[in-house]
């Protein structure tokens, strides 16, 4: 991420008191790296929580299709162990 990016993408979203703080830094480099480590660090917070909620759907999808494979009048050995693996994987 370059300097310009982190600039524009830290006007979209910082607050006017976030940018008379950068303003304010008598070294422009370090306003510039401040910019661009707040930047970077924002755009970190935003992938955990897309991948915290892809695996969170994930997860549901898991419960449901054991409960339904629970639910099931005949147990054939082949649905058993899926079960069995389902539970597995919610487990770990």
């Amino acid at each position: 991420m370059d300097e310009l990016v982190a600039k524009t993408f830290l006007f979209n979203i910082s607050t006017p008191l976030d940018h008379a703080r950068s303003r304010k830094m008598k070294n422009q480099d370090l306003g510039a790296m401040v910019l661009s480590n707040q930047a970077q660090s924002n755009i970190y917070v935003m992938e955990i929580y897309r991948r915290w909620v892809e695996a969170e759907s994930v997860r549901k999808n898991l419960e449901k299709e054991t409960l339904f494979l629970k639910r099931k009048i005949q147990r054939t050995p082949d649905v058993e162990k899926r079960i069995s693996q389902l539970s597995q994987d919610l487990s770990a």
